[in-house]
């Protein structure tokens, strides 16, 4: 039995037992890591000096698979090729068209009027998936997306998340500082490098200014790069990189200052997160909040959980329901159906490992 088959063992075992874990592959990494809790307690992060794998909501108390009540398991994986399909039923779009173009036609309204700059709205998709193995979705993850911060995380207290995403919020180590500013779409095109328009240069750049102002008060030194394109599945998104020098002391406020950033709520912050809570008329989750390393070997290391999908198990029900969560940056120039299709292409992503 090699590294991988006793690791993945373990964790389907732990599960069995209700027991938490996390399950994850680094960006560009060859080692897929795991820490199984030792009990079936809750545990929040209070301060941010604790030691762990962290999972934040969008909104709410984050919660913790802490070092110390936690076995540690690492093994080493090649490119695996899962291929295997899955039989899926969609749901009807129909009802769910209509909605969120009319909730991106009032965002639109409320940034025309002043309430705002930018609003980051979402929805979510249920579908029905027959013979559903997480350990395999999340191969396939690891598989298709070798950039991507790949992972599943589960408490019974919680319920299973998976994802792919590459949005660092926090990478802190040795009083060095990175995060980064992503913002626009594409569908990737044919051997096209893609032409960015006003509108999605407007919305990278609203979100590199924000994090670029906030950050002056915890940090020093900041630089930041120009804007490039980065490929995220088969869509393209603008990307900043941005570097700082911080003390550990301001970890905290850092990452209560960057989360949720522009890329996932919009700017100003209070403002688009009240119409976010007042109007997209359903609760996001863990959906758009962050996870990764706490203070683990003088390292954190936190990711945007964009790309993701919840986990509903039923015993009653032989098929497995699945829920997929997307969005997109509204601006004053954004048009409902474009927003409406941006979310129908960032949810193949996740589809593409189901």
């Amino acid at each position: 039995m090699n590294q991988l088959t006793s690791l993945l063992d373990q964790l389907k075992k732990q599960q069995e037992q209700s027991l938490p874990f996390v399950v994850y592959r680094k960006p560009q990494s060859q080692k897929i890591q795991a820490f199984l809790q030792q009990d079936d307690v809750l545990y929040t992060v209070d301060d941010y000096s604790e030691s762990g794998f962290v999972l934040a909501p969008f909104s709410g108390i984050p919660v913790l698979i802490p070092a110390e009540r936690a076995t540690w398991v690492g093994a080493d994986y090649s490119v695996l090729n899962y291929s295997k399909t899955t039989e899926i039923d969609s749901f009807a779009h129909d009802k769910a068209q209509v909605f969120h173009e009319q909730l991106v036609q009032k965002g639109i309204e409320a940034i025309r009027s002043g309430q705002f700059e930018k609003v980051v709205l979402s929805r979510s998709e249920s579908l029905e998936i027959k013979h559903f193995d997480w350990a395999e979705v999340f191969l396939r993850m690891v598989d298709l997306y070798p950039t991507a911060f790949a992972y599943c995380f589960y408490h019974p207290k919680v319920g299973m998340w998976l994802g792919a995403f590459a949005e660092q919020l926090v990478h802190f180590s040795d009083g060095q500082l990175t995060t980064m500013s992503v913002a626009g779409t594409q569908l990737m095109q044919a051997q096209q490098l893609p032409i960015w328009g006003e509108k999605e240069k407007q919305e990278q750049q609203f979100v590199t200014d924000f994090i670029l102002d906030g950050l002056k008060k915890y940090t020093s030194e900041i630089e930041n790069s120009a804007p490039y394109s980065i490929q995220a599945g088969k869509l393209w998104h603008l990307r900043s990189d941005i570097r700082a020098k911080t003390e550990q002391n301001q970890l905290k406020n850092i990452i209560a200052f960057l989360h949720p950033t522009p890329a996932v709520c919009g700017f100003p912050k209070a403002e688009a997160r009240s119409f976010i809570l007042q109007n997209e008329g359903y609760d996001r989750a863990y959906y758009s909040g962050f996870l990764g390393e706490l203070n683990l070997n003088q390292l954190t290391d936190l990711f945007v959980n964009l790309r993701c999908l919840q986990v509903v198990a039923s015993p009653l029900n032989p098929s497995t329901k699945i829920i997929l969560y997307v969005g997109g940056g509204i601006t004053r120039d954004s048009h409902p159906e474009q927003e409406w299709l941006e979310t129908v292409h960032k949810a193949q992503t996740m589809k593409m490992v189901l």
